[in-house]
């Protein structure tokens, strides 16, 4: 395989939904015009997840099994934007536009195996999140003991740990031994659909078990609920066959409710991540140079007929994985009560000590205008003795120059 090859199949594969080669001169003011905005949607949704990450110093102790998985969610949506930014400069925007390449093709497939990672670590973390809620609503008594933060710190170390791993043992288990030497040469196992079903896979069988478990979670809550209205009517005070006071009925709906609303949370954030990353998947998987619904010849018939149409599929799924990544902060701040006062604690903090600084340079600034006008009137005060000092002098000079004269 020459290096020309290599590296159009590459530029290809640079995204996870791209099959767009980028020879065409006429893509470069697309290029100019598209990317740009990109870029400043991937900063502001770094910036945003990393100011919910820093809220959570301003949030009490302990942190909950679900808050402690959003937090890590939020985590991987700003590695997410950060290494798709990074991806779109680096082999998008300066080549194509400045003719610059920086980066070597290996390190551009390097950022290429951790987006993929970054896939796959975020649908992990949303299965997490939707076992989490039905073993909360499945087992209510037991769920304390059972998500401890011990056991919740582990999970969410695994879910990072995992895939990274798993993708990582993939390329060097399909690749040859000399990877790291040849790079893009031993990689085109990446435009094959073996691996693309392979990495769908991993995106569509999470969603199917999230699908069923909050499926079955809403008839539970759905059941709970008819239960509770029943006993509210009848005034009975036995609830699963256990004598119960009103009180303790009314601190588990109280639980309930809460959960319910966590869940509707998490179904936000599900529904962001499926918007935002199922036509990527999809195009991914139909679209492929070799066993795919449209590869080969007839791929690279459409391609030639319809470049532009091609780079604008590519540009609105890359679009919406980043809107994703954006949307994602924005569901935190506005739905989960302790991000919201984290975030509220950690606005105040800051203002006070933006105002503290303020204050003390103010107090400073005083400070040395009082000691120039203490000095300046000091100076006043000892020129006004010096002169009259000097006028006594003067006076007694005379005086004396006078006892003088009349003495000669």
């Amino acid at each position: 395989m020459s290096e020309e090859n290599v590296s159009e199949n590459y530029i290809m594969l640079q995204n996870t939904s791209n099959y767009t080669y980028l020879g065409d001169n006429n893509l470069e003011s697309l290029y100019m015009f598209y990317i740009p905005p990109m870029l400043l949607f991937c900063l502001a949704s770094i910036i945003i997840n990393f100011r919910v990450l820093l809220a959570v110093h301003w949030i009490r102790r302990p942190l909950s099994p679900t808050l402690h998985i959003s937090l890590s969610l939020a985590a991987a949506d700003a590695c997410t934007s950060a290494l798709l930014g990074l991806g779109l400069l680096l082999n998008s925007y300066l080549p194509k536009v400045y003719g610059i390449e920086i980066a070597s093709c290996l390190a551009l497939l390097t950022i290429e195996m951790y987006r993929l990672s970054g896939v796959i670590i975020t649908v992990m973390h949303l299965l997490a999140l939707s076992i989490n809620h039905y073993l909360g609503i499945l087992k209510p008594l037991h769920y304390i003991s059972i998500m401890t933060t011990r056991k919740t710190t582990i999970t969410v170390i695994l879910l990072w740990i995992i895939p990274i791993a798993f993708i990582k043992t993939y390329f060097f288990t399909v690749s040859d031994d000399d990877f790291w030497e040849v790079g893009c040469v031993t990689l085109s196992f990446l435009s094959e659909i073996k691996f693309r079903i392979v990495f769908s896979s991993l995106f569509f069988v999470p969603l199917i078990l999230m699908i069923f478990c909050y499926t079955h979670i809403l008839l539970l809550v759905r059941k709970q609920q008819k239960i509770w209205s029943q006993l509210s009517r009848s005034g009975s005070t036995r609830y699963r066959g256990v004598r119960t006071n009103r009180h303790g009925i009314n601190s588990q709906q109280r639980q309930m409710e809460g959960n319910v609303k966590a869940i509707y949370t998490t179904l936000f954030i599900l529904g962001s991540c499926v918007v935002g990353w199922l036509p990527a998947v999809i195009t991914y998987l139909i679209i492929c140079p070799k066993g795919c619904l449209y590869s080969g010849k007839e791929l690279e018939r459409i391609r030639t007929e319809n470049i532009h149409m091609f780079f604008y599929i590519s540009w609105f799924t890359n679009v919406l994985i980043i809107l994703k990544t954006l949307a994602n902060p924005i569901i935190y701040s506005c739905r989960m009560i302790e991000i919201k006062e984290g975030t509220r604690k950690m606005h105040t903090a800051l203002s006070r000590t933006w105002r503290g600084s303020q204050r003390t340079e103010e107090r400073h600034m005083s400070g040395s205008q009082r000691s120039q006008q203490a000095f300046g009137g000091a100076m006043r005060v000892g020129m006004t003795s010096l002169c009259r000092l000097n006028g006594n002098i003067s006076h007694r000079s005379i005086r004396r120059s006078e006892l003088d004269n009349t003495l000669l």
